[in-house]
């Protein structure tokens, strides 16, 4: 349950903080922005081809996992670290290629290893369906309640950007999103 939570509280951490960031920090306006959250999806899709290949090359879901929550642990750790106001594009779009890339390795394991864990216990024979649906919604409860996190602590006003040294895009509170993911890849390391 906590990775796919992890996994969808760092993605709107990027959906809701990469427009005020990128339109403060690199002057961009709403129409750019929009083309780079349109390329992530191509990268996703490049990360889920390369996730099948792993997989098929007999890598576990345990490490496909691990390497995901490692991505997205360091993916949202340079968000808050190298999004500031003025720096290069490179500093922006780092971040945002790691993230996009983590998803597919947080995804795709995250839900086989649930998957296989539900249908091995005889005991939940008749809640298959049931037990799906809640891991579902641990990815959906992050959908809805992240994106106010993120805009009401983690995204900084231009004043308060401006109040600051180094004018970061990002408050502090962002770190929590990645400390998600470290704790989750701690407790991932011990998945047998």
């Amino acid at each position: 349950f906590l990775s796919l939570f992890a996994f969808n509280a760092n993605y709107q951490l990027v959906e809701t903080g990469l427009t005020p960031a990128m339109s403060d920090g690199l002057g961009w306006q709403t129409a750019r922005i929009s083309a780079v959250l349109g390329s992530l999806s191509i990268m996703i899709a490049l990360g889920m081809i390369l996730v099948s290949t792993l997989s098929k090359m007999k890598i576990t879901d345990e490490v496909l996992l691990r390497v995901g929550l490692a991505l997205s642990v360091i993916a949202s750790t340079l968000i808050y670290f190298s999004w500031v106001r003025h720096a290069p594009l490179l500093n922006f779009m780092i971040p945002l290629i790691l993230g996009a890339f983590s998803f597919p390795f947080l995804m795709v394991p995250a839900r086989t290893i649930f998957t296989i864990a539900v249908d091995s216990k005889p005991v939940l024979e008749r809640s298959h369906g049931m037990m799906q649906a809640a891991l579902s919604m641990s990815g959906s409860v992050a959908g809805f309640t992240i994106p106010a996190f993120v805009a009401k602590y983690c995204v900084k006003t231009p004043t308060q950007i401006d109040a600051s040294d180094p004018q970061r895009e990002m408050s502090e509170y962002s770190l929590l999103l990645s400390l998600l993911c470290a704790m989750t890849f701690i407790g991932a390391l011990f998945m047998t």
